[in-house]
């Protein structure tokens, strides 16, 4: 959603970012391999030989860390989604996510799709760009639309809440525990997600000790994922 909010101006591919974060990716997948290969020799660790192989020499496709594998992917095809989106109007664009809601992300998340982490990709780098396009102009500190950002957050943190009960009820299993799952993930997600997103934009907030602390996020996740 960063992504697509901070892309509105800038249509190119930018190699630059994703030549840094592959070499990252990278980096971390070699490290990752030597403690997989010490911890199974030290027996602390099952891991094989093979998931150690992937995850040196194939970080980024060998589905060692979906979501940044999704990302990649998602700015490899970015200039032509920018190039589809930059053509929709206000209405158009509305269309356009509905359509990627229900059937890229609702629809595919209920009955499968090994694609699926990159489809929830361009949903919310869809997201983003609508919001900078055509929702940067308003007033981002009036107390009704922080309320509603607000309303929003609960609401899907209730979403959550109450599908994941009907998942543990359910033992995972059945039918209504995978649309519960699904609901979980396709409403609850995308409306904590946007909600955050609009109440943090409007914060005008620097600190050096922040920015730097918050560069080290990425290797975090990369690290316990």
């Amino acid at each position: 959603m960063i992504s697509g909010y901070f892309s509105v101006k800038d249509n190119r591919l930018r190699m630059k970012g994703l030549v840094t974060i592959s070499k990252e990716i990278v980096l971390y997948g070699m490290l990752q391999a030597v403690f997989m290969i010490i911890f199974r020799f030290f027996g602390l660790s099952s891991e094989g030989f093979g998931t150690a192989f992937q995850s040196a020499f194939l970080p980024i496709t060998g589905n060692v860390w979906w979501c940044t594998t999704a990302y990649i992917f998602l700015m490899i095809m970015s200039p032509a989604l920018n190039l589809f989106f930059n053509r929709l109007t206000k209405k158009g664009y509305l269309l356009a996510l509905a359509f990627i809601w229900v059937f890229m992300l609702t629809l595919d998340g209920l009955f499968g799709n090994q694609y699926y982490s990159l489809e929830r990709g361009i949903m919310f780098y869809a997201s983003g760009r609508y919001i900078r396009r055509f929702e940067g102009d308003k007033d981002k500190t009036q107390s009704r639309q922080l309320m509603y950002h607000v309303i929003m957050f609960l609401a899907g943190c209730l979403v959550y809440i109450v599908s994941y009960y009907i998942v543990a009820i359910n033992y995972g299993q059945g039918r209504i525990a995978k649309l519960a799952d699904t609901s979980a993930s396709s409403l609850a997600t995308v409306l904590c997600a946007v909600s955050l997103f609009l109440l943090f934009r409007g914060i005008d907030f620097k600190n050096i000790t922040v920015n730097k602390v918050a560069s080290l996020v990425f290797g975090v996740y990369l690290i316990h994922d």
